[in-house]
């Protein structure tokens, strides 16, 4: 039976001590491998992914996640299911993810790797009960459904919007409380929340779900974690787009954060999605000196990479890979015809298909 270390050899580290960590540099290539990937440079995808996980001992679950993909492409299919499982043992996927996500639908169609996965699954499920924090992560599932629990009715912004407002300061606290005492959680603590948006894999975070609607109503603002969850990014405990999430929630109150992205925004993302036809904000050549310095030091791409990305991301969105992470899209639904065209002049937005201008490739 192969064991547990040959499977993090084949999607990690190749070599003990060859390299050490370096999780600016991690982010880097990882970057770099998804300028490769939105050229359809698969081979030199690769190797970025190669290089960057030499540089990270637990890299995150969307990167293994794309590296599974492009080694789809280039027909490494024993990378493919060293990764699938490093899903599993490390980030505590479930089968079910894997059975019923689009995302997964490539691994499934290789019958003798899916056969292969699907049997080793319960040992690399084994692994990751006896590795991960299971009482830390039981507490974050429960601030998690106890965050659900008056959204998912339809009165949710009326009738229990006190509610909201009200488990909203005390899962705040929970976890705040939580930070203090143990850390930013690492993926490989409590692994990762896997939602299945519209289709496809998204790889989520327990922590910031809550904070994004804490700090969503600026009035239930007493605390910033900004310098403790930055302190996280730059341990690489905790993404940095989860990172810019956070700040662009709480930008209203901190304008330079709105300087993390060089275009129109809304939800943290520059693709727009008005009655139905989607649109991507235009970048704003003059800011983006100012944002990449500021994106640099949070281990963020740069602002043409960004777009890049997204542009990519919406048009292909057929595709499996998830190079953009969270808040792809925003969406909207306007009565009023005026209103959509205020929101198009406000954020200067382009439709989609001009958005292949972001797309440069050699």
């Amino acid at each position: 039976m192969i064991s547990l270390a040959f499977i993090l050899y084949a999607c990690s580290t190749p070599e003990p001590g060859e390299f050490s960590e370096d999780v600016r540099l991690y982010h880097q290539l990882v970057n770099e491998a998804a300028s490769h990937i939105v050229c359809f440079e698969f081979d030199e995808a690769m190797e970025k992914y190669k290089t960057a996980f030499q540089y990270k001992r637990e890299p995150f679950a969307i990167d293994i996640y794309n590296k599974m993909h492009v080694a789809i492409y280039i027909e490494d299919f024993e990378t493919m299911l060293d990764c699938a499982k490093r899903l599993v043992s490390e980030k505590g996927l479930s089968l079910a993810a894997f059975e019923e996500a689009t995302g997964y639908r490539n691994l499934r169609e290789h019958a003798e790797y899916w056969q292969k996965f699907k049997d080793w699954y319960p040992e690399g499920r084994e692994s990751f009960m006896e590795a991960s924090n299971q009482e830390h992560i039981a507490l974050f599932r429960q601030v998690l459904e106890d965050d659900q629990k008056y959204r998912r009715h339809p009165e949710r912004y009326t009738t229990f919007r006190a509610q909201n407002d009200s488990m909203d300061q005390v899962n705040a606290k929970i976890i705040k409380d939580y930070i203090a005492e143990f850390g930013y959680p690492t993926e490989n603590r409590i692994g990762v929340l896997e939602t299945n948006e519209r289709g496809k894999t998204a790889f989520m975070d327990f922590l910031m779900i809550v904070f994004r609607h804490y700090f969503g109503g600026f009035k239930k603002f007493d605390f910033d974690l900004t310098p403790t969850l930055t302190e996280a990014v730059k341990a690489g405990h905790l993404h940095p787009e989860l990172l810019k999430m956070y700040l662009m929630q709480i930008k209203d109150l901190f304008p330079d954060y709105s300087k993390l992205i060089p275009g129109g925004t809304m939800e943290a993302s520059v693709i727009h999605e008005i009655n139905g036809q989607v649109y991507i904000s235009s970048l704003d050549n003059n800011l983006a000196p100012a944002t990449d310095s500021l994106r640099k030091n949070l281990y963020l791409s740069n602002s043409s990479l960004l777009y890049k990305k997204a542009a990519f991301t919406a048009i292909h969105d057929d595709l499996p890979f998830e190079i953009f992470y969270t808040n792809r899209k925003s969406i909207l639904d306007l009565a009023i015809p005026e209103q959509k065209e205020m929101f198009i002049e406000v954020l200067r937005l382009i439709p989609l298909e001009d958005g292949e201008k972001y797309i440069q490739c050699n």
